[in-house]
């Protein structure tokens, strides 16, 4: 007998031993990825992208007024999908994607207090007429929920009317504004507690219970997430769920969790780099990185043999969106992928360095207001901050606070990122008679430098509108006029060593 032949025999006989000792099989989730799985994370708006292993890929489709909107996702990574509560749900046009029997379902979902309904509320579900696979808010008073405790996660598997293969549900309401991680199993017995819940912690369930059947009816109908499959005609509820939902993962099989189920990648995309990072994969001895251009692949290699648990991606392009799994591979076996956690690496936009460039001068415990228009409100609409705020700190207002001799650089954001600018402060013990600032009144005056204030630099200052403001051999502006103006310095060979805006106010 061969080599491989002897290890095929001898894997059926340990697989037929450990049915029979055991009655089922567990499969770890090291060994094991979702058949169909949801993050949310395509540019594709209403398309809902199947990114899990099954040969047959389930799109969904989103419908309301949010199908097309992405939202924050779990732990502040990636995107989610929120649901109205009105007329916001993904169909999967009746293709099956939870089967009967045996399953293991894990997703992460948020809901506001305030947002319940007080009627159940459907997460994911196949419920046909009082029977299939229900997950979702519970609800008391309902009669196909009898245990139901209002706001809990409840799920249930129901065959027919009132008949109930199993219900399990949180001990508490989960509706407490939240992100939380679910994770749910039943391994297709009636063993005892052969139906188990995890909340959060997925060391050891917060939940479990017993089948009372091995087997579930077909529901005929494909998974709906957000509603239910088809409203309830004796109540006439549509079961629509307030909240939001991210990350599902759908396994035709029972499997447990390992740290396998929890690696978190995280991707964050910075100037022509992309970092990443997991948590370590239990019995893996290093990695594979991944990476594709489009959500759920291909993939392709682009680092083996990892030992760490992070990961620069440097071969990128600014403005290109990259998708990355990472692969744990234990003695040269793959045992498991990562989640998706996709990043665009951007261009920085780096602060002026503050040597021999123009600054604004101020002595210590001056302030000084900096304006990006006329309106001053506007500048509460920005963001401000200070290169060294050991020197000089900025509010939210604009307004510069000088602490200590130094330079610093003050930087000015607009929330969407289009706008963009800076400007130096040299912060000195003593700037005799002048008063300095950059946002003026009329005849009020500044000073500027483009030295360290200690030596007279050979600087020739030229306004570009002499009418609005003027400014002296010495870098004195004495504000005229109401208006804009930019003052340019040059140095002996005529080149423009810096530039600064003053803004004259009546």
């Amino acid at each position: 007998m061969s080599k491989r032949a002897l290890l095929r025999l001898v894997t059926s006989i340990c697989f037929m031993l450990c049915v029979m000792i055991f009655g089922q099989v567990t499969v770890f989730a090291d060994e094991v990825k979702p058949d169909y799985e949801y993050n949310f994370d395509s540019e594709a708006r209403s398309l809902v992208v199947d990114t899990g292993t099954s040969s047959n890929k389930v799109d969904g489709t989103s419908y309301g007024d949010n199908a097309e909107k992405f939202y924050t996702g779990y732990d502040g990574i990636g995107k989610a999908r929120y649901f109205n509560g009105i007329n916001d749900y993904i169909s999967f046009r009746n293709k099956y994607i939870m089967h009967p029997g045996e399953k293991s379902l894990r997703f992460k979902m948020k809901k506001e207090a305030s947002t319940f309904s007080g009627k159940v509320e459907a997460i994911i579900t196949n419920t046909n007429l009082g029977h299939g696979f229900f997950v979702g808010i519970g609800a008391e008073s309902h009669s196909y929920c009898p245990a139901a405790k209002n706001g809990t996660l409840y799920i249930c598997s129901l065959r027919s009317g009132p008949n109930i293969n199993f219900e399990i549900q949180t001990p508490e309401s989960v509706c407490d504004g939240k992100w939380h991680d679910v994770f749910f199993v039943w391994d297709g017995t009636k063993n005892e507690n052969s139906v188990k819940l995890y909340l959060d912690d997925m060391s050891s369930p917060i939940a479990q219970t017993t089948a009372k059947y091995d087997n579930e009816p077909d529901p005929g109908f494909g998974v709906t997430i957000g509603k239910f499959s088809a409203i309830r005609p004796e109540t006439n509820e549509n079961g629509m769920y307030n909240g939001y939902i991210d990350n599902i993962q759908l396994y035709n099989t029972a499997i447990s969790l390992t740290s396998a189920t929890t690696s978190n990648l995280k991707a964050l995309g910075s100037n022509s780099k992309v970092d990443l990072t997991w948590d370590a994969v239990n019995k893996a001895t290093s990695y594979t990185v991944k990476r594709a251009i489009t959500a759920g692949g291909p993939y392709t290699a682009i680092a083996t043999d990892i030992t760490d648990t992070s990961y620069t991606d440097t071969a990128v392009t600014n403005g290109t969106t990259y998708y990355y799994i990472i692969t744990a591979i234990n003695n040269g076996t793959e045992i498991s992928d990562s989640n998706e956690a996709s990043a665009k690496p951007i261009t920085d936009q780096t602060p002026p360095t503050t040597e021999t460039k123009l600054k604004v001068v101020l002595e210590v415990a001056e302030s000084l207001r900096l304006s990006v228009d006329d309106d001053l409100n506007v500048n509460a609409q920005m963001s401000w901050s200070s290169s060294d705020p050991t020197v000089a700190t900025v509010n939210e207002k604009g307004i510069v606070s000088a602490l200590a001799p130094g330079n610093t650089v003050i930087t000015v954001k607009s929330v969407d990122g289009s706008y963009t600018d800076y400007i130096n402060v040299l912060v000195v013990e003593n700037a005799d008679d002048y008063r300095l600032a950059i946002d003026l009144k009329i005849g009020e005056t500044a000073r500027l430098t483009a030295d360290d204030f200690t030596n007279t630099a050979n600087i020739t200052w030229a306004p570009m509108d002499s009418s609005i403001a003027n400014v002296t051999s010495k870098g004195k502006v004495t504000a005229l006029s109401k208006g804009l103006v930019l003052i340019s310095a040059k140095d002996a060979e005529g080149n423009i060593i810096g530039r600064v805006y003053v803004r004259v106010r009546e």
